[in-house]
């Protein structure tokens, strides 16, 4: 019943099926999005309350009325009014409803473009990823014309996006030294794994092994640069990355296929 009195204002239409269904994960606990956020918060809210409402009947001899115990759901997560969400239709009426006093903004637009690298360095663009229970990495080499020399990717079992970032470094320096090329260039869309080996952000230690493996190569190359590069400069090897789905390797080099480019 309290639920029913809250569906006009809060979305817990799908929260009512709960009490016939078992997809609480499907329906509670997937989502980012302000509403899901919300539908997530609210679910909380209602369930503290039902439960010290249940204690209080049962211990205390007290009852409240389930509109009374309802608008207290209501009013506990309007307490949390204040709150940054992109401005677009969906969350204004969301922000009407429980009369949220939302600070909208609307989304920054970042330009940027493919460059190609300085004559005489090669150029290694970088990813990892996480799909499911396969983990990516890869990497693109390409010369100073922006032609692609050589590609890999490498299905492995999962671990944290971070140490698949830093594992497809490796794999990279790893081909580039077996080349014998001494001046490179690493772009990553990987922020994290940039700054970590540009000494502006501490590794955490499930990756250390992989940061000293990248450290010691590092040093038998005369020029090495590691950049930051947002995915859409990226995306050759961010669709490399996702090219296998089992645990296993491909190569392409010196015949990469164009229909891939």
């Amino acid at each position: 019943m309290v639920f029913q009195m809250m569906r006009p204002v809060a979305y817990v239409g799908c929260i009512l099926k709960l009490f016939t269904t078992y997809s609480f994960t499907a329906l509670i606990v997937r989502g980012v999005k302000p509403k899901d956020l919300l539908r997530k918060l609210s679910f909380c809210t209602a369930v503290y309350f039902i439960w010290q409402e249940r204690n209080n009947r049962l211990f205390q001899q007290g009852t409240k009325p389930p509109t009374a115990l309802a608008q207290t759901i209501i009013d506990q997560v309007q307490k949390g009014r204040n709150c940054e969400v992109k401005d677009n239709l969906s969350n204004r009426s969301l922000a009407a409803k429980w009369g949220l006093q939302a600070a909208f903004f609307r989304p920054t637009i970042f330009w940027c473009k493919w460059e190609a690298p300085k004559p005489g360095i090669k150029w290694l663009n970088c990813d990892g990823s996480v799909r499911g229970d396969i983990g990516g990495e890869g990497f693109v080499l390409r010369d100073e014309n922006g032609d692609i020399l050589a590609a890999r990717s490498i299905g492995v079992c999962t671990d944290s996006i971070l140490i698949h970032e830093l594992e497809a470094i490796k794999e990279a320096l790893v081909f580039a030294k077996l080349k014998g090329w001494k001046c490179v260039e690493i772009r990553t869309n990987s922020k994290l794994s940039a700054d970590i080996l540009n000494s502006k952000s501490d590794c955490p230690w499930r990756a250390l092994v992989a940061y000293y493996d990248i450290k010691d190569l590092i040093s038998c190359f005369k020029e090495l640069t590691i950049y930051f590069v947002y995915r859409q400069c990226n995306q050759v090897v961010d669709f490399m990355v996702g090219y296998l789905n089992r645990v296993d390797k491909v190569i392409f080099e010196s015949k990469f296929p164009a229909d891939l480019l």
